[in-house]
């Protein structure tokens, strides 16, 4: 704003300054804010500069660090979840089937599950050359001592000892 505008507009010259004193302390007080404002940001700046230098100085390699330190979590938990899962098929020596596996084939999942480990296991199992690494399942012949049970405690015991007591056997 400028005084030839006002005074174009038909004001007075008394008019025209009050206005256009109005008008300069809006300003001054704008600039003042801006100034205050400046000097708040290049202070920040500079505390920001220092702060980056600091935390350079204490250690310039721990981004490697942290990414190496997830690797090798990342490698134990696939480790752990194919020791895991050759225990539970069964090998008699999960160490030794462990090399047989072709880990390239396998995929860890977010819950710790390995996909792909059951089709490779069920194929070394069904082999004739590895079939020798997993434990055979046991059929049971239904008879009270087998899996350390007690002979006395099955059904056909009580009831023979039933009928032996009946019949003054006993």
């Amino acid at each position: 704003m400028d005084r030839k505008f006002l005074e174009e507009l038909g004001l007075e010259k008394e008019t025209v300054d009050k206005i256009l004193d109005k008008h300069s302390a809006d300003i001054g007080k704008h600039m003042r804010t801006i100034g205050a404002l400046e000097v708040e940001r290049d202070g920040l700046k500079t505390q920001l500069g220092e702060a980056n230098r600091q935390l350079e100085g204490f250690d310039p390699d721990w981004k490697r660090k942290a990414e190496d330190a997830e690797k090798d979590l990342r490698a134990k938990r696939f480790d752990f979840a194919l020791e895991k899962g050759l225990a539970a098929s069964g090998a008699r020596n999960p160490k030794a089937l462990s090399g047989l596996i072709d880990v390239s084939k396998l995929t860890l999942g977010e819950g710790g599950e390995l996909t792909g480990l059951d089709t490779q296991l069920e194929a070394l199992k069904k082999g004739e050359d590895t079939a020798f690494l997993f434990q055979q399942a046991q059929t049971s012949t239904g008879l009270s001592h087998e899996r350390g049970g007690d002979p006395g405690a099955d059904k056909n015991a009580q009831a023979n000892a039933a009928l032996r007591a009946a019949f003054g056997k006993e």
